[in-house]
């Protein structure tokens, strides 16, 4: 399934500002993205963050094996978020450690 539809599918389960508030991102750019006349393609964060929150099917991590798009989208997050600061658990380090790497495109 593309982002699109994905969204499409989110918004009308959930209703726009819902799924706004989920991807961190203002329902204005839900509504470009989704206008009939509008170009998806403009938002350039957008579907990245559609397929890494709402999902887009299984990813592969280095450290948890086989997991949900989203689930890895919320890991990601997280190590972003903790920027240089290494969490004291050897498993989350082991964790944010690779997701560094993914973020990075490493």
């Amino acid at each position: 399934m593309k982002w699109l539809e994905i969204l499409r599918t989110a918004c009308e389960a959930k209703g726009r500002k819902a799924v706004a508030a989920d991807l961190g991102v203002p329902v204005g750019s839900l509504n470009a993205a989704l206008a009939p006349n509008g170009n998806p393609e403009q938002q350039k964060a957008l579907p990245k963050r559609v397929l890494d929150v709402l999902g887009g099917g299984a990813v592969q991590c280095p450290v948890l094996g086989e997991i949900e798009s989203n689930v890895c989208g919320r890991h990601k997050s997280f190590a972003a978020k903790l920027g240089n600061r290494a969490p004291s658990n050897p498993n989350t380090l082991r964790l944010v450690t690779q997701c560094r790497r993914c973020l990075s495109g490493a």
